[in-house]
């Protein structure tokens, strides 16, 4: 069978197929740009609108700065000329507020990771259909894992999120009471 096809019969096969290829891609993706090129007003691609996009052009950086003007902004200053002071009175209000990273805040992060990490191991037990001693033993864990909640006003908060998510994704059901007790 290969000896009775030669090279040059092969390769204008080939030719034809590929050219063929590649002429029906180009109908089909710019068919838009070869009526425009058919009917004579050609003009660049760049020029061209697509349906999808808007007629109104969009500068996505913005317009480009003369070197040549000199703004109040770009004038060079001396370093003698800045005062640096350490007196807090000159800095706005806004600046005087009390860090974010206080133990308040360390606090409700914790308390957001662990009803996260709570939620997820709910899932799982609901997954997994668990009984309820597994499920108990994981959430006890999980509290011991954050000892610094115990004692605070979020804990029956915390307490009250597992007994809500028992009744609506398990199939047994926490009191409050039961779930108070982990926390020791």
């Amino acid at each position: 069978m290969f000896n009775s096809i030669s090279w040059q019969t092969y390769l204008t096969i080939l030719v034809c197929f590929g050219a063929t290829y590649y002429a029906i891609s180009a109908i089909i993706l710019y068919h838009r740009e070869i009526l425009q090129l058919v009917k004579g007003r050609s003009a660049p691609t760049s020029e061209i609108q697509d349906d999808r996009k808007s007629t109104s052009t969009v500068t996505v950086i913005g317009a480009s700065k003369d070197s040549h003007t000199s703004h109040p902004s770009s004038t060079p200053i001396d370093s003698d000329e800045f005062i640096l002071s350490s007196s807090n009175d000159q800095f706005p209000e806004s600046i005087q507020t009390t860090p974010s990273s206080g133990p308040a805040n360390l606090i409700i992060g914790s308390v957001s990771d662990l009803l996260n990490e709570l939620k997820t191991l709910i899932q799982l037990c609901e997954e997994y259909k668990s009984t309820k001693e597994e499920c108990t033993s994981l959430v006890a864990a999980s509290f011991l894992k954050y000892p610094h909640l115990k004692g605070t006003t979020y804990q029956h908060a915390i307490s009250a999120f597992v007994c809500e998510e028992s009744k609506d994704h398990l199939s047994f059901t926490l009191t409050l009471a039961e779930v108070q007790e982990w926390w020791s």
